[in-house]
This record gives structure tokens, sequence and C-alpha cells, in this order.
């Protein structure tokens, strides 16, 4: 079974899809704000197994532009995409939706485009395999 270390506790791989299971039902209840100490938490996390550190990145992101349109930007721990946020359909989407809540149109078209093309490399990659 696998461990992750947090806070000087070791939790197993079942308790750590527990408390993602929760944070998930926090953002589909639209509580964004709980949303994203949650995310923020689960990100800080060491020891995060297969692709749990990107999954968190996406749902992050998600939570960041729902704050954004909810209101609440000053909360959202980052403005700014990076260059792991472009470089996956999800996260630069997510940029984009963001980017579009803060009025920041030229960037958000920018994303969008960026999203586009993800989605198209996507979608040969799966095809091939």
């Amino acid at each position: 079974m696998s461990k992750h270390k947090r806070y000087g506790q070791v939790k197993s791989r079942d308790e750590s899809r527990v408390e993602l299971t929760r944070t998930i039902q926090t953002y589909r209840d639209e509580d964004f704000q709980r949303s994203a100490e949650l995310y923020a938490t689960l990100a800080a996390q060491t020891g995060q197994a297969d692709n749990e550190d990107v999954d968190l990145r996406i749902n992050g992101s998600a939570v960041d532009a729902q704050l954004e349109w909810a209101g609440l930007g000053h909360l959202v721990r980052n403005k700014k995409p990076g260059r792991q946020d472009l470089e996956a359909f999800e996260t630069a989407y997510n940029a984009a939706c963001g980017s579009i809540a803060r009025g920041e149109l030229g960037q958000a078209e920018v994303l969008l485009k960026r999203a586009k093309g993800k989605q198209s490399s996507n979608q040969t990659y799966r095809k091939r395999y």
C-alpha cells in the first residue's frame, strides 16, 4: 500500500483518495473558498502518487477560475499562468476562464488558442495509442 507523508503523519493511499473526494465535493457544492484551501493543502503534501500532482494542478486552476467569477479573486493563488499551465488543455482552458473573469480578454484569447492546440494534440495522441 502506498503511503503519503503529511505534517508528520503517514496517510494511506485510501485516506488520500478520501481527502481528494471531499475536496472535489466542496467544488461541486460551489464552496470555492473552502475548495481552494483544501486543494492547497493537498498540493503541499509530499509523496503524491502517479499523476496526482497534475490532477491537483488542473482542479486547483478550475477553483481559481471559479473564485474569479465569484468575485473572490483576492483568494486566487495563481493569477498569471506559468509554463506548466500551458502544457495541457485543461490548465490552459482554466487559465483562460480566469482571464475572462478578470476582463483580460487578450490574454484569454491567447490561452484559448493554446488550449485548442493542446486539445488537438491530445486527440491525435489518443488515436495513435
